[in-house]
Order: C-alpha cells, then sequence, then structure tokens
C-alpha cells in the first residue's frame, strides 16, 4: 500500500504535468505569439519551438512516471533559462 507522502508526490506530479502539457500544447498551437513574445526577452523563434516540445514531451514523462529526473531536469533547465 502506497502510503500517504507517495500519494502527495504522485499527485503533486500528475497535476504538474497536466499543466505543463496545456502550456505545452498552448505555446505550440499559437506560435506566432509564442515567438514575438520569446524575441522581445531577446531570445531566438528556435527557443520558443523547443521550449514548447520541452514541455509537452517532459509533461507526458512525468505524467507516465518514465525518466522523471531526466525530465524535471529539462524543465528546471528551461525556467532557469527565462529567468
Amino acid at each position: 500500500m502506497i502510503s500517504h507522502p507517495q500519494w502527495a508526490f504522485l499527485i503533486a506530479r500528475v497535476v504538474t504535468a497536466i499543466v505543463l502539457i496545456a502550456h505545452g500544447f498552448d505555446k505550440w498551437g499559437d506560435t506566432t505569439a509564442t515567438i514575438e513574445q520569446f524575441q522581445t526577452f531577446g531570445l531566438s523563434p528556435l527557443v520558443a519551438y523547443v521550449t514548447s516540445l520541452v514541455e509537452i514531451i517532459a509533461g507526458f514523462m512525468l505524467l507516465v512516471g518514465l525518466f522523471v529526473r531526466l525530465s524535471a531536469a529539462l524543465l528546471g533547465e528551461r525556467c532557469l533559462a527565462r529567468s
């Protein structure tokens, strides 16, 4: 049986994955606005595509529980790159 802290980690992982997948598809669906926003930060349009793909793929990896640490590291790197 799964203990209470493990349930909490599972719920947090699933909710985070769903949010990331939704935001990744949002960025991918409206690429022109995403590219314009990234260019205001001084970033290349390629970064907009990479960011949306990383959010979608790593979000699915988190949701399934596959390579959780790797996907979390990729997502953390994307967050640090934006700040």
